[in-house]
């Protein structure tokens, strides 16, 4: 006996909702998006220190070891605090995501998710107190902005390959979903 062909699970997205996402699809996304995150905050901050260097010093093999310990233990604190705020995160985009479900149009999307990344770059810049000094921009102001620039971009960076993701899967189902009656009917007249 063979075993029936298994047909792939219905996409959430319908369409009336073809913008719609399941919630792994969503958690996926938050994971994504702390990737990203987790990514972007060392390229910032040693973006920020190569900016911080005078064009006359060449800086000796010491330093760069430092600096390099310094991105990794700066790094490592940034992802396991950004770690327990994810759910936080997800929490935040479910509400969106289900109010924007029914809007194809990739631009509005994309604008909604660089809002909500911006206010949370927002928001932790006022939590520590950082916004005031911004005026001055140094080495050090650029570094503790460093996060708040990583949110604003990983936030719909994390949605576009999120969605992207999951509507291309949903091509591919669409030219390979099987005919449940059509197996069915072949194997009676078998």
């Amino acid at each position: 006996m063979t075993p029936e062909p298994h047909a792939p699970d219905p996409s959430v997205r319908t369409p009336e909702r073809p913008m719609a996402f399941s919630t792994d699809e969503v958690l996926n996304g938050g994971l994504l998006t702390w990737l990203l995150f987790c990514g972007l905050v060392p390229v910032g901050i040693l973006a920020s220190m190569l900016w911080a260097l005078p064009a006359a010093t060449q800086p000796l093999w010491s330093d760069w070891l430092i600096s390099g310990l310094a991105i990794l233990v700066i790094s490592v604190i940034v992802a396991i605090v950004s770690l327990v705020i994810v759910p936080f995160g997800i929490l935040l985009v479910r509400p969106i995501a289900l109010a924007l479900r029914r809007v194809r149009a990739m631009p509005v999307h994309v604008t909604a998710y660089t809002v909500l990344g911006a206010a949370i770059g927002a928001l932790y810049l006022t939590v520590i107190g950082v916004i005031p000094s911004l005026a001055e921009v140094n080495t050090y102001t650029i570094l503790i902005a460093t996060p708040a620039v990583a949110i604003t971009i990983a936030t719909p960076l994390g949605w576009w390959l999120s969605a992207r993701r999951a509507l291309r899967k949903d091509a591919v189902l669409i030219r390979t979903r099987v005919d449940e009656d059509a197996v069915v009917e072949d194997a009676t007249t078998s």
